[in-house]
């Protein structure tokens, strides 16, 4: 878990979410930490640049196709 729902438009919802997180230290450090985890798998510098190299071949590909 790395952060909480709320309800769209619903500005009780966020307030309600932001008082746990001021009131419940563990919770705001856990998704803290979780956070910063998922940024470092999901949007590395290595992950995004295999993620670019593969959407680049397959554009050059998908061109070389329809000469």
């Amino acid at each position: 878990e790395n952060g909480l729902l709320c309800e769209p438009k619903n500005s009780n919802s966020l307030a309600k979410n932001i008082l746990e997180l001021i009131e419940n230290k563990k919770l705001s450090k856990s998704l803290s930490i979780n956070s910063i985890n998922t940024i470092k798998n999901k949007f590395s510098i290595q992950r995004t640049g295999k993620q670019n190299l593969l959407y680049y071949k397959k554009c050059i590909d998908n061109f070389k196709n329809k000469k």
